[in-house]
């Protein structure tokens, strides 16, 4: 009689449940739908959306061409507003260029960005027809560039080979993660990013980006980060908090010895060994490689540099400032390879004017320009070398 009596109640639990879950389905979709219809483009308007290739690799969707008509993917999905075929015409000189955001460089019109600065350098400097390959991506580490050179690079035929190596998070980005903060004991923690499909089916939710996009969210989201700065609270701006937050993490990458102990030994250990492999790759396809140092702004800039480590109350003598650069010289050496070093004529430039956005930590179309003409000489030299 008991179980009889229940049976009614636990029917009527199930369709109140049922009920909940189908309203929660429908107001979801519901609600997709008129994102969709609002705002059928991408949210953020400098990112285009992404798409993972055959090999998993994450690129920028092609055909993407943002509003105000500074950013463009073009269709073979690089950064460009011109359409260009794979196969390399005879006479034309390419090279292509490898690097995350700093390369991708959302913010700015794509005629300021290092790869076509470099073009038009290169072409007065020779005399040659050359075409510029911009490969970067936002979120991009030595891995990524790896596989793009494989798979993608390759059948560009390109003629020289320009590794970007931003030492800000190149180190942490190659071990694929969501986020790095350091605790008060200035010790850095990585948080793992899980690539599922179900989070990859997410992130091509509008509704989705659209919350996700949120002051909200992302101060839920980044509440780690925000507590490695530990300097403002408040009513102060989100981006502040998180600018500062990010350039303070950044510093504790290089306190004396970091680079030897986990997670940086991991991080350094495979950036070694993907730099070998970009290295064997080029050369076998007789394309000289370069790699391009690119510092950090709190590397560059005296007064954020202050004003972070007076906030954080740390003594900059335990900290090595310059730690990335000459480990990336050492590989480079080992291996042969031209490494052009910037950090020394960016500060000096600093001191003049600014090379980067204000609070968001990429080079601006003057920090570009800079880096150009820096590159530009080694690139001429061996192109002169090349039979």
């Amino acid at each position: 009689m008991k179980d009889e009596s229940t049976r009614p109640r636990r029917r009527r639990w199930l369709l109140r449940a049922l009920v909940f879950s189908g309203s929660i389905v429908f107001s979801l979709a519901l609600g997709e739908v008129i994102v969709r219809v609002v705002h059928p483009g991408p949210i953020n308007p400098f990112e285009p959306g992404y798409e993972h290739d055959e090999w998993g690799t994450r690129r920028p969707s092609p055909g993407f061409r943002s509003e105000d008509g500074r950013v463009a993917i073009n269709s073979l999905g690089f950064r460009d507003s011109e359409d260009f075929q794979e196969k390399k015409p005879e006479g034309e000189t390419r090279v292509l260029f490898l690097g995350d955001s700093f390369l991708y460089a959302a913010r700015l019109d794509e005629r300021d960005v290092l790869p076509k600065q470099s073009e038009r350098l290169l072409a007065a400097r020779t005399g040659r027809r050359v075409r510029a390959i911009n490969s970067g991506c936002p979120a991009y580490g030595t891995n990524h560039e790896r596989e793009i050179l494989e798979h993608h690079g390759l059948a560009l035929s390109p003629d020289l080979v320009v590794l970007c190596f931003f030492v800000g998070n190149d180190v942490t980005d190659v071990l694929t993660t969501a986020g790095v903060w350091a605790d008060e004991g200035h010790v850095l923690h990585l948080e793992k990013r899980e690539d599922s499909r179900w989070k990859r089916a997410l992130a091509c939710s509008k509704l989705y980006q659209r919350i996700s996009a949120t002051e909200l969210y992302q101060r839920l989201a980044h509440r780690k980060l925000a507590e490695t700065a530990r300097v403002r609270s408040g009513f102060v701006p989100l981006a502040q908090q998180m600018y500062e937050a990010v350039e303070a993490t950044r510093l504790e990458q290089w306190q004396r010895g970091a680079s030897d102990r986990p997670p940086l030994d991991e991080g350094w250990r495979a950036i070694e060994e993907n730099l070998r492999g970009i290295v064997e790759t080029s050369r076998r396809a007789r394309a000289p490689l370069v790699v391009l140092v690119i510092p950090d702004e709190i590397q560059v800039d005296a007064s954020l540099r202050t004003r972070i480590v007076e906030a954080l109350k740390l003594d900059l003598a335990d900290y090595d400032l310059e730690q990335p650069q000459r480990k990336v010289a050492e590989l480079c050496r080992a291996l042969d390879v031209p490494c052009v070093d910037v950090l020394d004529a960016f500060r000096e430039r600093a001191r003049s004017e600014r090379v980067y956005l204000e609070l968001d930590t990429h080079w601006n179309a003057r920090g570009h320009e800079l880096a150009a003409g820096l590159l530009e000489p080694v690139l001429e030299g061996l192109l002169a070398r090349k039979p």
